[in-house]
């Protein structure tokens, strides 16, 4: 368990610095600091799979729970998004992990 969580980990911090790099690229075209939402990426890229994804939660749990709890995660930058995901699985990939450096 621990190992896959430090893969998602390595994973997901991958992907920040991909979103990260994708951003100042477009704030350097625009001469101005440019900040893609990931809902943003995802509505233009992936529509299908974010029209499915939303339709499952509203189905599975409610429309509120997508408007209150997912909208707002995924308004986030793609690249703050997934480092807070990195930091969480690193974090939860060495809970009860012992140290022994004194």
């Amino acid at each position: 368990m621990r190992v896959s969580l430090n893969f998602l980990a390595i994973w997901s911090l991958g992907i920040a610095l991909l979103f990260g790099v994708f951003d100042i690229a477009r704030s350097v075209a625009q001469s101005r600091p440019l900040f893609m939402p990931f809902l943003q990426n995802l509505q233009d890229y992936l529509p299908e799979y974010l029209a499915a994804f939303s339709a499952f939660i509203k189905r599975n749990l409610s429309v509120s729970v997508w408007e209150h709890w997912f909208v707002p995660v995924l308004n986030m930058p793609g690249w703050l998004l997934f480092l807070v995901l990195s930091i969480l699985f690193f974090i939860m990939g060495n809970i009860g992990r012992k140290s022994y450096a004194k």
